[in-house]
């Protein structure tokens, strides 16, 4: 299998990201919706309520026997004002890798490799995996950031490289 240009694994690899993207969008949306309604709307406890209240009731109803929603509700106001801010900041942090990565391997079926260009779309990547690893405190993820540093300085060589090659020819 090919692993640059037309039809090759980094074209798979850039459609894939492309879903991904607006798949993660969807998500991101949603799942901030439900999460400021658990932080911040109070549940309504009685099953025979009518209207927008039944409507709480059902939405509920369904995580009553999950004990850590219940604590989220209990959290101080403070908390939960700067909680879905910190969540907004990873979810766009992630979904700027997700976009960054598909230009990386857009730039790849292109057989475009060794370009500044790329050079800084892996150096922003690497710097963005650090800092999500850091703020969700995934450490596993601080030597994927690391191995992506490494990378982008094989890709800058290469740049040089390339650049010196295209001037002799």
């Amino acid at each position: 299998m090919k692993y640059l240009g037309e039809k090759s694994l980094s074209s798979v690899l850039n459609i894939l990201l492309k879903i991904i993207f607006y798949i993660s969008i969807v998500v991101s949306v949603i799942f901030m919706v439900i999460l400021f309604i658990i932080m911040f709307i109070e549940p309504v406890t009685d099953p025979n309520s009518i209207g927008i209240n039944q409507l709480n009731y059902k939405f509920f109803h369904e995580f009553r026997s999950d004990n850590k929603v219940w604590e989220m509700q209990k959290f101080p106001l403070l908390a939960k004002i700067f909680i879905l801010p910190y969540v907004l900041i990873v979810i766009g942090f992630i979904i700027n890798i997700i976009r960054k990565s598909q230009q990386f391997f857009k730039n790849l079926r292109n057989n475009v490799v060794f370009i500044q260009t790329n050079v800084e779309l892996l150096q922003n990547i690497s710097k963005m995996v650090i800092i999500v690893s850091i703020m969700t405190l995934d450490f596993g993820s601080i030597l994927i950031g690391l191995i992506l540093l490494v990378l982008t300085e094989i890709f800058k060589n290469g740049t040089v490289l390339q650049e010196e090659q295209d001037l002799t020819v």
